[in-house]
């Protein structure tokens, strides 16, 4: 394990984000990461793409976001000016999205060394859009800035062993939780209906919305209930939906109120990037899980033992229909599902890891 060793002085690395911290990737991978990077003698600054403001006119508001997203990219420019403050620079996803890697290449020049660090199958978005002049244009866009990176940072293994094929200094750090905070609640919640729970963004709803038939089986008899956080305004036709918005100051309490917590994924390129968090959110808190064999999830989920993985809609219904009427299995289940947390991704394992990494990446830049 790379532990992090104390630099001799402190050492300024950026972080370029994505986005600001209302995205769960900008919090998981970043933020809460900042006591450790602090412990080892990294002096931290973040500078988002595109920031949250962005974020609240795309998912709240409807919008565009065109104006932010042009005064991000803007800022993002201007950058270059003063990245060789850095020992160190952290492009998470990438600089600049939908142009080529001229930011990238221009570190390289620079003599700045770069992390780079994803925890999506971003490069899909370019190999396999549907527009040619993309996947000519752009298609070579993340192995290139994959092959320029002097270490790079991976959510998984799919992700990490496409990142292999361009460059040889690649390490797997999960998009994990702090375990003392993603915590079972003190005392449940008595109540009618056992809440089967879904926590993300509207553009992953999908995924729940393609299991209709599965919702109607198990909520129909009204002994448990459907509730999605984040997911925008659902419908699912006769199945009642208790539909919630996100809210940073409520995530945690609303994913420990959840009784069994779903994944449903697609089984394709882009969900087999995928780095399985909602899983990690939902058993740190006890809640025994159901949810698709794909990518991360058959490795996060203990099949039996922490939640089901299902694949189609008749093992959905069964196994819901399992736990919902068993309290006891979801208990026992949910304890060992936090265990495995505890041990294989907590913020608490992975903290002084990633801490170590970027310390020996600033060191030998240095």
């Amino acid at each position: 394990m790379n532990e992090a060793a104390p630099l001799r002085r402190s050492t300024r690395v950026l972080f370029l984000t994505k986005y600001g911290r209302r995205a769960a990737s900008t919090r998981f991978r970043v933020l809460q990461y900042l006591p450790y990077f602090e412990q080892c003698g990294l002096d931290v600054e973040v500078r988002p793409l595109l920031g949250d403001t962005y974020l609240t006119q795309k998912l709240d508001e409807g919008r565009s976001g065109a104006l932010e997203a042009v005064k991000g990219m803007i800022d993002r420019l201007l950058t270059l000016r003063e990245v060789r403050q850095f020992a160190l620079v952290v492009v998470h996803m990438e600089a600049l999205p939908y142009l080529p890697a001229f930011f990238e290449r221009a570190l390289t020049r620079l003599g700045v060394p770069y992390v780079y660090d994803f925890d999506d199958a971003s490069f899909h978005q370019y190999d396999q859009d549907l527009r040619w002049i993309v996947r000519r244009v752009l298609s070579g866009k993340i192995p290139r800035v994959i092959e320029g990176a002097a270490l790079v940072t991976a959510g998984n293994e799919y992700l990490a062993s496409y990142a292999r094929q361009f460059n040889s200094n690649v390490s797997i750090v999960p998009t994990v939780v702090d375990v003392e905070k993603f915590a079972p609640a003190q005392a449940p919640t008595p109540r009618d209906r056992v809440v089967i729970g879904w926590i993300g963004s509207p553009s992953t709803a999908a995924y729940v919305v393609e299991r209709e038939r599965v919702w109607q089986a198990v909520t129909g008899n009204r002994r448990s209930s459907l509730r999605l956080v984040g997911a925008g305004p659902v419908s699912f036709g006769t199945v009642e939906v208790d539909a919630r918005p996100w809210r940073e100051d409520t995530e945690t309490a609303e994913v420990r109120d959840f009784d069994i917590g779903i994944m449903p994924l697609k089984d394709d390129a882009w969900s087999r990037g995928k780095c399985g968090f909602k899983l990690i959110e939902y058993l740190s808190c006890g809640v025994p899980v159901v949810a698709s064999p794909v990518g991360v999830n058959a490795r996060i989920v203990q099949d039996g033992e922490t939640g089901f993985l299902c694949s189609t809609d008749e093992q959905w219904i069964a196994r819901l229909t399992q736990l919902v009427d068993d309290a006891s299995l979801r208990r026992a289940m949910g304890a060992r599902g936090r265990d495995a947390i505890r041990q294989h991704w907590s913020l608490q394992r992975w903290g002084p890891q990633l801490a170590g990494l970027l310390s020996n990446a600033a060191r030998e830049a240095a």
